[in-house]
């Protein structure tokens, strides 16, 4: 890679909170982009709460150049709602939803 290229990493949109690992503490999770050029590939990621602060979690690729629609977190489940093309996003159609667990701290997705 040349020392001119410009590689920029960044959080996508607002962290969502909740439960994921059912210690009743918040947990937070956010969608983590990294750009080089025109292409930007898009990753979930999380931080759990424990008793002093957060850990972080490993992240999970979502795709490249997609259109993220929605992140939450259902029954301790985060719940990604994304679209791989602007014309699926722009007509409302084929929808992929990714569902991921923690599990010993680290995030895996599930298959539902």
């Amino acid at each position: 890679m040349s020392s001119d290229v410009k590689v920029f990493i960044n959080t996508s949109g607002v962290p969502v909170f909740g439960n994921l690992n059912d210690d009743k503490l918040t947990d937070a999770v956010f969608v983590v982009t990294y750009s080089l050029g025109n292409n930007v590939s898009y990753y979930i990621a999380a931080a759990i709460r424990n008793s002093y602060s957060y850990v972080s979690t490993n992240t999970v690729f979502l795709g490249d150049n997609i259109f993220q629609n929605n992140i939450s977190i259902d029954n301790g489940f985060v719940v990604e709602k994304y679209y791989s093309n602007k014309d699926d996003l722009e007509n409302g159609r084929n929808e992929k939803t990714v569902y991921l667990n923690v599990l010993d701290n680290s995030l895996v997705q599930v298959i539902k």
